[in-house]
C-alpha cells in the first residue's frame, strides 16, 4: 500500500449471532497508531462461533481523502422482515450483515464486505459466509450451521433503496431494500403453524424444506393481497398469460400489471389462504381458489430448487 495506512479488525471475543461483536480499530500512518472502539458486524469472521483475529485491509490503489463515501449509503435497509445493515470500513469498503428471518424458529444470516463504488453506486462482494440458527420453542438456540462461505453477490443503491443480488440462490432477487429508520422496524411475525405438521408434504414437488415453502407463499400471498406486483415480478416463470395477454418479461408485467387490481373473488379467496399444508393439485403449489399457481423449476435436477410463479388469476 503505497499510502502508508491500512485498517486491521481484531475480533476480540467470541462471536455469536445475531449481536454485534466489540472490535477495535487500528489506524496507523506516518504518526503513532490510534486506537478507537467501534461497534459494526463482524463480516470478515468466516466461523461465527470460534475465536480468532481476521483483518480486512481497504486495498485501494489511490489516495483517498475525506470520509469513507459508503457514508453516503450507510444505514438499515428493510424488505418484509429482512433486514440489510451496511456500515462503512477502512476508506472506501463497507461491511453488510443480512438477517432474513425464517419459520418461527429460523433465521438466516450473511456476513460480507467489499468495496464501494462511487461510479456505480454499487458493493460487489466474493466472501459472504452464509449460516442458518435455529432455536427451541423457548426462543434458545438449538443448532447453528454453516450453509457456505464465499458467497457472490452486489449491492446496488438507488434512489428507491437497495438492491440485493445473491448470486448463490438468487433468494432476494427482484426485491428492493428501503432505507429505513430503526423507529420505524417492526417485527413480524409469521403465524405459528407455518413449517409444522407433515414435513414430506411438499417432496413430490421441491426439495425446498417446508417452512421455506410456506414462508415464500406466505409472503406472495401477501404480495398479491397488497397489489405489490413489483414485489412479484422476478417471481414468475415466463412467458405467463394474464387474463389472455401474453406477457414475456418482468418489464411487461408491471407494465401490464399499472393499475390493475384484485377482483373481489381473488381478494376473499386469497384472503382464506392460510399458507399451511399449501393445496398441491395440478402438481403445483395451489394458492387460493387456483389463483396462483407456484412451481420449483428446477426440480429433478441438482440446482438449487426455485419456486416460481407460473399462473396468476383473478386480476381486473
Amino acid at each position: 500500500m503505497n499510502n502508508g495506512k491500512f485498517v486491521a479488525l481484531a475480533l476480540t471475543g467470541g462471536a455469536v449471532i445475531g449481536v454485534m461483536s466489540a472490535l477495535i480499530v487500528v489506524i496507523a500512518g506516518k504518526s503513532e497508531p490510534v486506537l478507537v472502539k467501534a461497534q459494526v458486524p463482524t463480516a470478515q469472521a468466516t466461523a461465527a462461533t470460534t475465536i480468532e483475529t481476521r483483518a480486512f485491509i481497504d486495498r485501494s490503489e489511490e489516495e483517498h481523502e475525506g470520509q469513507n463515501p459508503t457514508m453516503n449509503v450507510t444505514g438499515i435497509y428493510c424488505s418484509d422482515r429482512a433486514k440489510i445493515n451496511v456500515e462503512p470500513i477502512g476508506l472506501q469498503s463497507a461491511t453488510m450483515t443480512v438477517v432474513w428471518p425464517g419459520s418461527n424458529n429460523s433465521k438466516a444470516i450473511w456476513y460480507m464486505s467489499g468495496k464501494f463504488s462511487e461510479e456505480t453506486m454499487s458493493i460487489d462482494y466474493e466472501n459472504a459466509v452464509k449460516r442458518v440458527i435455529t432455536y427451541n420453542k423457548d426462543g434458545i438456540e438449538i443448532s447453528d450451521v454453516e450453509i457456505y462461505t464465499s458467497g457472490r453477490g452486489k449491492m446496488t443503491f438507488t434512489e428507491d433503496g437497495m438492491k440485493w443480488d445473491e448470486y448463490n440462490e438468487e433468494i432476494a432477487r427482484g426485491m428492493t431494500f428501503r432505507l429505513t429508520r430503526p423507529s420505524e422496524i417492526v417485527e413480524e411475525k409469521l403465524p405459528e403453524e407455518l413449517g409444522t405438521g407433515n414435513m414430506g408434504i411438499y417432496r413430490k414437488l421441491t426439495t425446498m424444506e417446508k417452512p421455506a415453502v410456506e414462508e415464500i407463499a406466505y409472503n406472495v400471498r401477501k404480495a398479491y393481497l397488497n397489489e405489490d406486483w413489483d414485489s412479484l415480478k422476478n417471481l414468475i416463470m415466463y412467458p405467463i398469460r394474464i387474463n389472455d395477454t401474453e406477457i414475456r418479461d418482468a418489464d411487461e408485467f408491471v407494465e401490464y400489471m399499472n393499475g390493475k387490481t384484485l377482483s373481489a373473488e381473488g381478494r376473499r379467496d386469497m384472503e382464506n389462504e392460510t399458507c399451511h399444508d399449501i393445496n398441491t393439485s395440478k402438481q403445483c403449489l395451489n394458492l387460493g381458489e387456483d389463483d396462483i399457481w407456484m412451481v420449483d423449476i428446477n426440480v429433478g435436477s441438482e440446482k438449487h430448487p426455485q419456486l416460481r410463479i407460473t399462473r396468476i388469476c383473478g386480476i381486473k
